[in-house]
């Protein structure tokens, strides 16, 4: 009786134990500072597999534009396809508030307006150029006012990855034309 009772005492201790054990480690080993790349794709595997049909698992697409971050392949900026020169640019009256070269999770962090793109490696290196048009700029739906337009390019092949633009006037949207 006392064996037995010493036996259960010992397996509910050492299940316990190994409670215990397990929630330390799974919280020692996660990172409190996920990088953003990886916090994005994990969203979108999340999205992606609740929206999964008849409970087959779905995968995020392979990466398409693999890490680069130490190539020697990386163009400069006037390289980017659709890059806007300078002399255009005080043509219009506009001028370059930022252009950086960073890595795609540096992007995500610093260009929370961007949609994440889970084809795109964390260390792809990624140029952006950020200009502000006083008088505006034309859209599908209409002129921004006052526009600071954003564009995204990827280092190595010149390709644009997306634009984003905004206004600094509080109505300088109001004129756009819904899509629906």
């Amino acid at each position: 009786m006392k064996m037995k009772r010493k036996f259960r005492i010992l397996l509910l201790v050492t299940c316990c134990l190994l409670v215990s054990v397990y929630f330390f480690s799974s919280f020692a080993s996660a990172k409190s500072d996920k990088r953003t790349y990886q916090i994005e794709r994990d969203k979108a595997l999340h999205t992606y597999n609740l929206e999964a049909n008849n409970g087959n698992e779905v995968r995020l697409p392979e990466i398409r534009l693999k890490g680069n971050k130490n190539s020697k392949n990386i163009k400069s900026i006037d390289q980017m396809k659709g890059y806007v020169k300078k002399e255009h640019l005080e043509k219009v009256n506009a001028r370059i508030l930022d252009e950086e070269l960073l890595t795609y999770d540096q992007f995500l962090q610093k260009h929370t307006e961007f949609n994440f793109d889970p084809t795109i490696d964390s260390e792809r290196m990624i140029w952006t150029s950020t200009v502000h048009y006083p008088e505006g700029v034309v859209t599908m739906r209409g002129i921004v006012k006052n526009a600071v337009l954003t564009v995204c390019y990827d280092a190595e092949t010149g390709e644009d990855l997306g634009f984003f633009v905004t206004s600094l006037d509080k109505d300088g949207m109001n004129d756009l034309r819904s899509p629906y």
